[in-house]
């Protein structure tokens, strides 16, 4: 036999003793270190994942969110990590379990205290890993938290584009434990409809524990009025008695103790139907129209305004402080909820039952204004000395229906931080994203609910080195730049500023909207990954629908303003004409096609609101009376007055005015408490005025020469006067209303035609000719030509001024109404 010469030998031993090492080594990295238990490897065999045998919903989504993300993290299928039925209570070596501690059987009535305990963790061993809740319903935030903390998992936005996850070849955890308790309880960005924003709200640790809502109509039924007309509201001196469910206009008699003891007994029955609920809520009805009985306005006294509005907290909260009684005895840790909200957000001025838990409603993008934010702040600071044992905060950030961006971040940042140090520990937002235009608002805002320690710097610097990658730098601009134009807008500060408004596209001029574009375009130049790509395509779709809403308004303001000043040359009429009209086609058709291509960056179809104010017919009808209506397009003529286009012989016929006193002759405000101001025509008069009583609100009536009154508004909130006609389906009406005034960005000033059928229901959105920004102190006149709907049969003609600030006013005088022949 052939012996091996040495060195051969020697190379063969030392090329054995590196096979064996490099077995060792390849083990070492497979096997997890003493007191650890892996997870997964490259050469991962499944982990089942266990789940209680009688698992919900919630436990379900909390396994798929673990399976996908792991068998995502690990680049194997999500078979790998199988979801199963634990069939024992104890663990089963390999395994992950999904476990509720305070299981919905372990409990017929929890306490309070339990249901409260909001507490998640996990805890590793040799068995494997098992994941916890205190409650089945916090699962999901169990899973989502661990997977942050150990895999660094994100979930920016909804579906496969908002998740960052990095890959690994190995996960194994040493034993041990580790748990936490979120910062706010519940935890609710309202609006998220889609399945994949559902699936976003659980891996952003959202839930919604705390029910609220304007229940008093559900609570207080028409037959319970009928029954007992004292639960109902006393309105210049009787009782208004609802006839239907639909009629929500309209607060009860909160003095009553038998309107009381009925909502006690509502409240106790659904306590007892769910065992497990933790509030029932009693919020107003959304409006203004409050009982105006002596006791009522006696409760209030002295009478003071908060925020403008008469403060009626006094009201509310002594009626639920007598509910909160009444439930004390059988459900001593159950809650009340309710809304501090517009005429009952101040503190009352006595303590609050304990079980009331009040949502503090405000729009806190208004802490822009520095004034704003200090009251806000003192308001929510006094809230918690107020007495509830717990209070919420209840925010607005839309999204749907802004059409331009609004991530306000400044106000998350500092709100919700400041709301729980001050002691709030729930939290809701009407929030409807617009994903492709708010930035990371809803994802900073999950974190701070869960975490309100966490730094919001910090936070934002993840959000855009993860999501955004190559095109950090010019997508952190974009939405500075954003941020900035929210910060900077005109003082002062109120609700909701430029809500369902045209005139958003102030806060965005064309100067403003290039330098947003040139920084998409400067991360497009920076772009490299496909994913990014991705991304960055969304929020420019989004953009370009932005661009077409402000220029179709400024666009349309062009066209108003030459339809309003003294008679403008016709082939300036007809250029502004055909601007407008291309404008209002670029939008509905780029609108169309970003929701079907995109449909995560605009929340909503919500253009009627933005389409209603259409100048066109009113220049249609000066341009006939010119005879040059032929220069228009006759099928956009046709579908411009909804059929064919009367000629100038038919506009120029005597018609006479369907409107009974067109002058305002018979106009009278009736003298009331200025608290109750709602209905204020007196006599028999056919107007109707309608109007929301404001601190330092001023109406006059003033007499013209020659007959008739003009009406003046000045720093009104919210003010109409109109009148109802019978009309028949299909007949065309030309409109007008002389008007003068002062028009800041934000205030609403306009003519509104609307139409309702034989159910008494609108129709459609109506018609209104707006009052361009600025300052107009000669008379022009607001007109509009529209056709009644084939279901019409009663037409409302309506002027109105909202949201007057600084020194803006409206008067209005000689008003019309014609049916063209």
């Amino acid at each position: 036999m052939l012996r091996p010469s040495l060195p051969t030998f020697v190379l063969f031993v030392l090329l054995l003793a590196g096979l064996v090492a490099g077995g060792c080594l390849w083990r070492e990295a497979s096997t997890p270190a003493p007191h650890a238990w892996l997870v997964f490897h490259q050469r991962s065999v499944p982990r089942p994942l266990l789940l209680a045998a009688h698992a919900d919903a919630n436990e379900r989504r909390a396994a798929q969110l673990l399976a996908e993300t792991l068998a995502a993290a690990a680049g194997v299928p999500r078979a790998y990590f199988p979801i199963r039925r634990a069939t024992a209570s104890v663990a089963t070596p390999g395994t992950i379990r999904l476990v509720a501690k305070s299981d919905a059987t372990s409990a017929a009535r929890p306490t309070a205290e339990t249901l409260l305990q909001r507490g998640v963790g996990y805890e590793v061993n040799a068995a494997g890993l098992t994941l916890w809740a205190n409650h089945r319903d916090d699962l999901p935030a169990a899973v989502a938290w661990f997977l942050a903390k150990e895999l660094q998992a994100r979930w920016f936005m909804p579906g496969r584009l908002g998740r960052e996850l990095p890959r690994r070849s190995r996960f194994a955890l040493p034993f041990g434990s580790a748990s936490v308790t979120p910062g706010y309880f519940s935890r609710h960005l309202h609006g998220l409809r889609s399945p994949a924003e559902q699936n976003w709200f659980a891996a952003n640790q959202l839930n919604n524990l705390v029910v609220h809502g304007h229940t008093a109509s559900q609570l207080l039924t028409p037959a319970d009025f009928q029954r007992d007309p004292r639960l109902a509201p006393e309105w210049n001196g009787e009782r208004y008695l609802p006839q239907s469910k639909l009629d929500q206009s309209w607060q009860p008699d909160l003095t009553q103790t038998a309107t009381s003891d009925l909502v006690s007994r509502a409240l106790a029955k659904q306590f007892t139907k769910e065992p497990r609920r933790l509030a029932a809520a009693f919020g107003q009805n959304d409006n203004w129209r409050w009982d105006q009985s002596a006791a009522t306005l006696a409760v209030n006294a002295p009478h003071r305004y908060f925020r403008r509005y008469p403060d009626y907290s006094n009201t509310l909260f002594a009626f639920l402080n007598r509910v909160a009684a009444d439930l004390s005895p059988t459900f001593p840790d159950r809650f009340v909820s309710t809304y501090a909200y517009q005429w009952t957000e101040n503190v009352p001025r006595f303590a609050v039952h304990p079980q009331v838990l009040p949502m503090l409603t405000a729009d806190r993008s208004q802490w822009f204004d520095p004034a704003y934010a200090a009251e806000d702040q003192d308001l929510i600071r006094r809230w918690s000395l107020a007495g509830p044992r717990i209070f919420g905060i209840y925010d607005y950030y839309y999204g749907r229906p802004f059409l331009v961006p609004r991530p306000t971040l400044y106000a998350v940042s500092q709100s919700i931080p400041f709301a729980h140090a001050a002691g709030a520990r729930a939290f809701f937002a009407e929030c409807s994203p617009n994903w492709g235009l708010d930035g990371p608002k809803a994802w900073l805002a999950a974190q701070l609910l869960w975490n309100p320690a966490a730094d919001s710097t910090q936070l934002l610097d993840d959000y855009y080195a993860r999501f955004w990658r190559e095109a950090e730098g010019p997508m952190r601009e974009f939405f500075a730049i954003c941020e900035r134009q929210w910060l900077n807008q005109p003082k002062p500060a109120y609700w909701l500023r430029y809500f369902k408004d045209d005139h958003q596209r102030f806060l965005f001029p064309p100067s403003v909207r290039r330098e947003l574009g040139t920084q998409l375009e400067r991360a497009a130049a920076l772009t490299r990954s496909a994913i990014v790509r991705e991304r960055l395509a969304l929020v420019r779709a989004a953009f370009t629908v932005t661009e077409r809403f402000c220029h179709h308004d400024e666009t349309r303001d062009a066209l108003s303003r030459l339809a309003l000043q003294p008679p403008a040359p016709t082939d300036e009429l007809l250029r502004a004409f055909a601007d407008f009209s291309a404008a209002r086609r670029d939008l509905l058709a780029e609108h169309a096609r970003v929701k079907r291509a995109y449909p995560l960056a605009i929340a909503g179809d919500l253009l009627g609101d933005y389409l209603r104010n259409d100048p066109r017919p009113r220049v249609l009808l000066e341009l006939a009376r010119r005879n040059v209506t032929g220069l228009v397009d006759d099928e956009l003529r046709q579908r411009l007055f909804a059929g064919r286009t009367p000629g100038p012989r038919e506009l120029t016929a005597a018609a006479p005015s369907l409107l009974a006193d067109g002058g305002f002759a018979t106009l009278r405000e009736r003298r009331a408490h200025p608290f109750t101001l709602v209905d204020w025509n007196e006599g028999d008069s056919p107007w109707l005025g309608r109007s929301e009583p404001f601190e330092r609100r001023r109406m006059e009536l003033r007499a013209q020469t020659g007959g008739g009154q003009t009406i003046h508004f000045s720093d009104c909130n919210q003010e109409a006067v109109g009148q109802w006609l019978p009309v028949e389906a299909g007949a065309l009406f030309h409109a007008s209303v002389n008007v003068r005034g002062r028009v800041s960005p934000g205030n609403m000033t306009y003519l509104l035609v609307m139409f309702v059928d034989a159910d008494g229901k609108f129709t459609d959105l109506g018609h209104i000719d707006r009052l361009p920004i600025g300052q107009w102190d000669e008379p022009t006149s607001l007109q509009l030509v529209v056709r009644a709907p084939a279901n019409a049969v009663r037409l409302g003609f309506v002027v109105r001024a909202l949201w007057q600030i600084n020194d803006d006013y409206v008067e209005y005088s000689e008003a019309s109404l014609r049916r063209l022949p």
